[in-house]
């Protein structure tokens, strides 16, 4: 019998507009690639870039992320 493997995703709270980023950039690709592409896999792939260039870490950190003024 196959062993099944725990929980690969997990629930965030997120900005509304980073969710319909996240699910158009994966409708976009599931047409490109004609395959399902899930936003876990979107974000996953966010993940390893920032694992992959520490800069891009090292921005946001050194970023305040107070209260935003905007719309």
């Amino acid at each position: 019998m196959a062993k099944i493997n725990g929980k690969k995703t997990d629930i965030i709270r997120t900005d509304p507009d980073f969710k319909k980023f996240v699910q158009d950039l994966s409708r976009q690709k599931s047409v490109q690639e004609g395959d399902n592409i899930t936003p876990s896999r979107i974000t996953q792939a966010m993940f390893k870039q920032y694992q992959k260039y520490p800069d891009l870490l090292s921005e946001i950190k050194g970023t305040k992320l107070g209260k935003w003024k905007g719309k």
